[in-house]
Parts: C-alpha cells; structure tokens; sequence
C-alpha cells in the first residue's frame, strides 16, 4: 500500500524528513487530523477484542475509544470514507489484492488442517504411558529408517500398536506438510515448532530426562499458535465485510465528528481526500499507513498511538517536550527517538532532500511503484532516483534509456499519465460536505451501550473500569501489522 520502498529511500537520502513522536499531547491542542477511514476500521476489524461478548463490535468500539482520546487532547477530527466506487486506475492493484485474499484463504485451510494434526498428536502422546515412550520412539525412528531402506523391519508390542501407528501416520503426514509453499513466514515457524517436537519424541530412544508436561506444554503453545494464525488468516481472506464500514460511519455521525465521502459518481480514494483537505488548509496533518499521501503533499503521521507519555520529573524530560513540540505545516526541529514509532513524514522536506520537485517527486514515485504502477524490470528506487534527477520525466527516460523499457511502453505510459493525473489533480470535496463539528445524536448512549460501550463521549475523562481495556485494544490495533 503506497509507494514501494519509499521507506528505505528514506531512511538513504532523507531521513530528516521523519520526525518521531512519543505522543499525542506532542500535536498540542487545536491541531487538525484528517483520517483515512478505510485503514482504521480494517485495522479495528482484524484486532481481538478485550471482550468475548462484543468482538462482533470491536470495530466501532476501537473508533469511540480512538476518537475519545483525540477529543482528551484537544485534537478535532474529520474522517474520510471511501466510496461506493472505486477509481479504474487501480483495477490492477484491486485484482491483487482479490489474489492475496484467496492466498490468506489457502493458508487458513492449510493452517486448520495443521491444528487439527497437532491436537491429534497431543492426545495419542499424551495417552502413551511414560515408561513405554522409548519403546514407542524407538520404532518411529525405526519406520523413518525404513522410508529410505526398505529391508528394515519396524516391531513393536501388540499393545502399543495403536499408538505407534498413529504417530507414524501424523509424523508422514508432517512430513507430507512440512514444505508446504502455501505457508507464510510465521506459519514456517509453527512448522519449525512441530519439527522441533517430533525430534523431541524421538530423543525418548535414548533420554529419560524429558518431562511429560514440558511436552504437553510446549505442544499446547504451538497450538495456540497455530489457532491464532489460522484465525488471522481466515479473518483476512473474507477481508472486512461492508457492515464493519457502515457501523463505522454511523458511530461518526452519531458523535457529531465531521466526516468526507466521495459521491459515486466521482470515485476517489480516502487518502486522496484526505490530502485535498490539507491542501485547503482544513486539517494540518493526514492520518494513514499510505505513503501515497506524501506523494499527494500532505504531512503524513504514521503508526499512531493514542497512549499518554509517562511525565518524568526532570530538567532533560523538559527540554525534550518542548523539542518534541511539532509545529503545524512545518516540522522543524531534530528527530526524537520515539518508543511508540509513531513519526510525521514531511513531504517537503522529503522532496528538498531528494532534490525534485513535485512534478518529478509524482514520477519518481510512479517508477518505484504505486496501487496505480508496476515497477520497470531492473530499475530499482536508486535507478529511478538517478533517472529523474537526470532526465526529469519518465517519457524522457524511456526515450533516453532504451535498454529500461516496460513491455508495453504505450500501455505503460498511459497508465502512468494516468496516475500522475490523480496525484497532482487532488479531487474536489463533495458539495454537500458538513466539515463543522455538530452535537452528538440524542440517542448516542443507548447506540453505544449496543455496541458494548459504557462511557459517555461528552465526559473529560472515561471511566476508569472500561478505559484502560478499551484503549489496550486501540492500542493493539494501531500497532497491528499484517501476517
């Protein structure tokens, strides 16, 4: 999502650009946000819930205690919804996104078939008797020599049959699964953690030091890992279904919070809006994971954390608050390092550092990679920067560097004008869009008390029984990152 790599052409070329910061109380009172709607309530969907009763409402629930600690801060909100319709330029990201949800879809089977393996497991080793384990070990080492050497014979009592025989079908069915290319990063590691423990069955032959419930334990863990994955994974490859969006929406209303969405008969995206609204001098900074907002030119504040900055009695805490002070419009000042990860990232400073301009930001940006453009084959961010310092256009790169050009240079220079048309023509905001804060809707509470929310939106403080749970799964939903 966004511009690919632009983080480590940051972090080479300008990390100036970045500024970090540990709170919110660092914006001050006044500031202005305008939030990517469609990335917070994904983010508030995929989180677990403090409370069993209403996961189904964990999204807005999120958005309430999320919104509550912007009003804590004095910060005012308008939020922005995608639309009905969707911009046809990014047809092609869209239809990538459809395959990497099936690909969520696949892992989560794969993921149940694995979890449902390992509670077998954990049962037929758990009902194996401790002083018959290395007589049972021993004939599975003997069954997995006998995979590759056929004349070797595997014994084993009468009475211990059964279970011999049912680990050796889960370990060959382990082994059936263990390079399964379907599997992501972490379920390569609940594999590694299922291998761990058929070696650690298999050390019974020769150790009588190995604990029955050190295997129970650890087995236990990896299935709950395993869950945890499978869930996520299912959850992901259904995506976020439309009633989360509109449940969403109608927390807003309800709260009086002002709130954008484009009309269906022109289609934008949020993070589009969101930068219209910065470049009219309504809000003073965007709120979103999308660096596409930088490349539109707006501030763009990313990872944010709603947790109060623990207060430090000191001369050195003094002087790093009123460094941490951000400006609106400008962020001056040197970085602080910042424990939560939340930063600004100034799209200004950015392009001064990289020494372009906002014409050449748009295509440099384009050539690394964008939901609107695929990268040419063999330039690299550090070949396109060159390439647009040098020749200031991707037409004028493609002219000059034959040797770099896309399979289908007329396709592919349509689709970038294309795109540079949507990033340097920011659309217009609705015409019958409300930016005013109103007051909350006469029938908010019990609206809320629905939802699982008990806490009046109108209070200074919420109660303490309820803010501390609501703001951990804020907290853990801001932070989230995909599997």
């Amino acid at each position: 999502m966004g511009v690919k790599d632009l983080g480590a052409v940051i972090k080479k070329y300008a990390p100036s650009a970045v500024t970090p910061i540990t709170s919110l109380s660092a914006f001050g009172p006044g500031t202005r946000f305008a939030i990517d709607a469609n990335l917070l309530t994904t983010k508030f969907h995929f989180v677990k819930s403090n409370s069993a009763k209403y996961e189904e409402h964990r999204h807005v629930r999120s958005w309430f205690w999320f919104l509550k600690a912007l009003k804590r801060e004095g910060i005012s909100a308008i939020v922005v919804f995608d639309g009905e319709t969707r911009v046809q330029e990014k047809a092609a990201e869209n239809a990538r996104r459809r395959a990497a949800k099936e690909q969520q879809k696949l892992r989560g089977e794969a993921e149940g078939v694995r979890g449902e393996r390992l509670r077998e497991l954990k049962d037929v080793w758990a009902g194996v008797a401790p002083e018959d384990r290395r007589v049972v070990a021993g004939a599975l080492r003997q069954s997995m020599l006998a995979d590759s050497e056929e004349t070797v014979d595997v014994l084993v009592e009468d009475r211990l049959q059964s279970s011999f025989g049912q680990l050796d079908a889960l370990h060959a069915a382990f082994r059936d699964d263990e390079a399964n290319p379907i599997y992501s990063r972490n379920q390569i590691l609940v594999t590694a953690e299922e291998r761990a423990f058929f070696s650690s069955i298999l050390g019974h032959e020769t150790s009588f030091e190995i604990p029955l419930l050190d295997h129970d334990a650890e087995l236990a863990l990896t299935i709950a890992k395993s869950d945890a994955l499978g869930l996520s994974h299912r959850r992901r490859s259904s995506g976020v279904p439309k009633s989360a969006f509109i449940d969403s929406m109608r927390l807003v209303q309800a709260l009086g919070v002002p709130y954008v969405q484009p009309a269906a008969d022109r289609p934008h995206e949020a993070e589009g809006l969101c930068s219209t609204l910065y470049s009219l001098g309504l809000v003073d900074y965007v709120v979103s994971e999308d660096t596409d907002v930088a490349v539109y030119g707006a501030p763009l504040i990313r990872r944010l954390n709603t947790s109060r900055a623990k207060a430090v009695d000191s001369a050195a805490a003094d002087d790093e608050a009123e460094a941490e002070e951000v400006p609106r419009r400008t962020l001056a000042g040197a970085p602080l390092v910042s424990k939560s990860g939340m930063n600004v990232l100034d799209p200004f400073k950015l392009m001064e550092e990289l020494g372009l301009t906002k014409e050449q930001f748009v295509d440099f940006a384009l050539l690394c990679g964008t939901d609107f453009t695929d990268r040419i084959p063999f330039v690299g961010t550090a070949k396109a920067l060159a390439f647009i310092r040098e020749y200031g256009t991707i037409e004028n790169i493609l002219s000059s560097q034959t040797r770099y050009l896309p399979a289908d240079p007329i396709a592919y220079l349509d689709t970038v004008r294309a795109a540079r048309a949507i990033f340097l023509d920011l659309p217009p905001l609705p015409a019958d869009v409300q930016l005013e804060p109103r007051s909350s809707d006469p029938d908010l509470v019990p609206l809320l008390h629905d939802w699982g929310i008990w806490a009046r939106w109108e209070s200074e403080e919420p109660k303490k029984e309820s803010a501390e749970m609501e703001t951990t799964e804020v907290e853990a939903a801001l932070a989230e990152t995909r599997v």
